[in-house]
C-alpha cells in the first residue's frame, strides 16, 4: 500500500531532491506549494519572418539572447503560418520563422529589451505589445489543436552556429504536415545560475533546447510522419548534447544517459532503491532502483 507524505527541503529532502527532474520515477505528486510572483501585464507576442529570412533571422537571435536580461525568455520557431488576418495573404499556408518572446517585468525595460528583434528585418508580422500574461500563453493554441497525433525528438544544443542552422533550416523545410513545428527554446539565464546538483535536472550550462515535433491528423500519415522526426533527429544528434526528460519520445528508453550524468543518475537510483525498491512506478523514462 502507498502513503502519503510532505517533502521539501526539510522534510525528506533526498525525495524532494529527485522528484525535482526525476521523471515520474518516485511517486505521484497530488498537492503543490508554490512562491508565486504577482504576474499581470507582460511585453510580449511575435514576429513572423519568411523562412528565406532564417539564416541570418537565427543568427542575429543567437547574438540577441546571449546578452539578454534575465526577465527575458524567447523561442524561434519554424512553423506554418495561420490563415488568420494578421498574416499577409502572400504569407498564409507558407512555412516561416517565429521569434516568440516574453518580458515579464517593466513593460517599457521589456520593450528596449526586444526591440532589436523587432527592427531585424524588418519582420512581416509584428505582434509585440504589453499584453496579459495568460494572453500571452494562449496565443499560439491553434498551432496544435486538440485530437492531433504527435511524435517528437529533442535534445540540447551548446551551440547555434552556421553549422547547426544549416541542418536545422534544411530538415525543417522537408516537414511532412502544417501541423508540424521544430521548436528552439533559449535557456540561460536564472537557469544555469542554479547549482548543476541542486535538483535532479541537469544540463543547465546549455544554450538552447531544440524541440522537434512532428503533428499531424491521420493515421494513415503516420509512418511519412514518423520518419521526417527520425531522420531530423538522426541528422542533428551529433551536434546536441543531452536530453530533458520531458521532451524524451515513447521510444528513447534507451536514452536515459543523454537525461542525467553519471553521478546524477547512480543518486537517483539509490533514491529509488529507498522509495520505490520494487520500481512501481515504471511506465516513463524509467530509472530503475539500484541493486541491494
Amino acid at each position: 500500500m502507498g502513503r502519503t507524505i510532505t517533502v521539501d527541503a526539510d522534510h525528506e529532502p533526498e525525495l524532494f531532491w529527485a522528484l525535482r527532474g526525476g521523471g515520474g520515477n518516485f511517486g505521484v505528486v497530488t498537492a503543490f506549494e508554490y512562491a508565486l510572483h504577482d504576474v499581470d501585464t507582460v511585453f510580449g507576442g511575435m514576429v513572423l519572418h519568411a523562412a528565406e529570412r532564417a539564416p541570418e533571422l537565427l543568427a542575429f537571435w543567437d547574438r540577441v539572447v546571449a546578452d539578454a536580461p534575465d526577465e527575458l525568455t524567447t523561442m524561434a520557431a519554424f512553423i506554418t503560418a495561420p490563415h488568420a488576418p494578421f498574416v499577409p495573404d502572400r504569407l498564409q499556408g507558407r512555412a516561416v520563422v517565429a521569434i516568440v518572446g516574453c518580458f515579464a517585468g517593466d513593460p517599457a525595460a521589456g520593450e528596449r529589451a526586444i526591440a532589436p528583434l523587432r527592427q531585424f528585418g524588418p519582420p512581416e508580422v509584428d505582434l509585440f505589445g504589453p499584453m496579459p500574461y495568460a494572453a500571452l500563453q494562449s496565443m499560439l493554441d491553434a498551432g496544435a489543436p486538440a485530437g492531433i497525433r504527435a511524435y517528437w525528438k529533442s535534445g540540447y544544443l551548446r551551440q547555434l552556429g552556421a553549422s547547426q542552422i544549416e541542418t536545422i533550416l534544411a530538415r525543417a523545410g522537408g516537414a511532412a504536415s502544417p501541423l508540424t513545428q521544430v521548436h528552439l527554446h533559449q535557456m540561460g539565464g536564472v537557469v544555469a545560475q542554479v547549482a548543476p546538483d541542486a535538483t535532479a535536472f541537469g544540463h543547465r550550462d546549455a544554450r538552447y533546447i531544440l524541440n522537434i515535433v512532428a503533428g499531424w491528423t491521420d493515421s494513415q500519415d503516420d509512418r511519412a510522419n514518423v520518419r521526417w522526426a527520425r531522420d531530423f533527429w538522426n541528422a542533428i544528434r551529433p551536434d546536441t548534447d543531452g536530453a530533458y526528460v520531458n521532451f524524451l519520445a515513447v521510444d528513447d528508453d534507451r536514452r536515459l544517459g543523454d537525461a542525467y550524468d553519471s553521478a546524477t543518475l547512480a543518486h537517483l537510483r539509490a533514491v529509488k532503491a529507498a522509495w520505490d525498491p520494487d520500481n512501481v512506478f515504471r511506465l516513463n523514462l524509467n530509472i530503475p532502483p539500484a541493486a541491494g
